[in-house]
């Protein structure tokens, strides 16, 4: 995203990293992911809501004169404004209605997420029918043309429905990758059975 970063955060990997080790320290370098000293604060505030533990911020007291990376520096002002605006959330919280809520909305999320789990194997269920009658007309489990066609609509549809359209654009490759999978290993099911009919038969 050249348009504000100059090196991609990735932050589903340090989330990912803090689930399956709790203990590691992780430390951000909102500098060289932001490349722009006007955008460090926004990445630290980033790395705090993740429950990051600590930043690697280059600071200068004179930045434009800086031998190297000089546009990502702050000055030393600059560095106390970030931290003073910053908002620091905890973990937990003490409050017992504010734990009853989140656990009734928690419950709300656990039945959508049922739901989708439902909607998703009816879908496939659909995927796996299609997948038959390409093998039966003898049609590749790949039709770009269609997977095109079905990302674009569903952007569109996330973009009406208040959604990011690179939101489901994610999540519609990863639905799209694994229908072709399940077809291709249909084919090759399919294959492996003629294959085998040929031999007895011959």
């Amino acid at each position: 995203d050249k348009s504000r970063y100059r090196n991609l955060p990735i932050w589903k990997i340090p989330m990912e990293l803090k689930r399956n080790y709790p203990d590691l320290p992780i430390i951000c370098d909102p500098s060289h992911i932001t490349g722009d000293r006007h955008n460090v604060g926004r990445v630290c505030q980033k790395a705090l809501d993740i429950n990051m533990d600590g930043f690697m911020v280059e600071t200068h007291p004179t930045p434009d004169e800086a031998w190297s990376d000089a546009k990502q520096q702050v000055t030393p002002q600059m560095l106390s404004d970030i931290v003073a605006g910053l908002s620091i959330k905890s973990g937990d919280s003490e409050n017992s209605n504010f734990e009853s809520d989140l656990a009734e909305l928690r419950s709300f999320i656990d039945r959508i997420d049922l739901e989708i789990l439902e909607l998703l194997k009816n879908r496939f269920d659909i995927v796996q029918r299609i997948g038959q009658l390409k093998i039966t007309n003898n049609v590749t489990a790949l039709q770009v043309k269609r997977m095109d066609e079905m990302l674009n609509k569903r952007m569109d549809q996330a973009d009406k429905a208040g959604l990011r359209s690179e939101f489901a654009k994610e999540i519609y490759h990863v639905i799209h990758e694994e229908s072709v999978k399940k077809q291709t290993e249909m084919m090759l099911t399919s294959k492996s059975k003629e294959c085998s009919k040929e031999q007895n038969e011959s």
